[in-house]
């Protein structure tokens, strides 16, 4: 390119930037709002993602998952007449029959409050002409507890979210496990498998 070429060039260059320095100006800004807007979106999503699962889930999930989940007592007073065997039969009082018993019976006096193990809500209310009432609490997506032989007054329906020790039934008897009387069947479903009670019970008469 010749010395003219080169000073015609930058002539036209210059008079370019001149007539379109403020349509630039307006470009360079408008991007750098775009960036802006975009950057505070992302960290705001990114601290979301950060909260408990309790905040996003509501009371059907433990607040922290780091924390043992550990249940109150579903009676005032705690009396274990059959607990969980998986590993050996027992004798079923009322067939006769020796089979594992994936559950815990607690005994109870006749109209025994029942009483919610751990915050969560009512997935199923179901009256069974076999097991009696039942009751099964949704504590987390992997985590139920099941309530069987409970009286046909039921104090709670599907949807209601309940907080651990509110009263949610009364014991009864049950045609399955009749000859145990009054009493609480209570299984326990981690993903849907029957798993043993006393892992998330604190008393001492196991």
């Amino acid at each position: 390119m010749s010395k003219l070429s080169k000073v015609r060039f930058l002539r036209k260059t210059k008079v370019f930037f001149k007539r379109n320095a403020l349509a630039m100006l307006i470009c360079v800004t408008s991007v750098l709002a775009v960036s802006t807007i975009a950057l505070s979106a992302y960290f705001s999503i990114k601290g979301n993602t950060n909260m408990d699962a309790g905040d996003i889930q509501g009371p059907s999930t433990p607040v922290n998952n780091n924390e043992p989940v550990v249940f109150v007592d579903p009676l005032d007073n705690v009396n274990i007449i059959k607990n969980y065997a998986d590993d050996h039969l027992l004798k079923d009082e009322t067939t006769g029959i020796w089979q594992t018993h994936q559950a815990i019976d607690f005994g109870a006096s006749d109209g025994a409050e029942v009483k919610a193990v751990y915050s969560g809500t009512i997935e199923n209310v179901e009256n069974s002409m076999m097991d009696g009432t039942i009751v099964t609490l949704k504590i987390s997506d992997k985590l139920k507890v099941v309530y069987k032989s409970l009286a046909s007054e039921c104090l709670v329906e599907k949807g209601d979210n309940v907080s651990a020790g509110q009263v949610i039934g009364k014991a009864g008897i049950s045609v399955t496990e009749k000859l145990q009387g009054v009493h609480v069947h209570l299984e326990v479903l981690e993903d849907d498998k029957l798993v043993d009670p006393n892992n998330y019970f604190s008393f001492s008469d196991k």
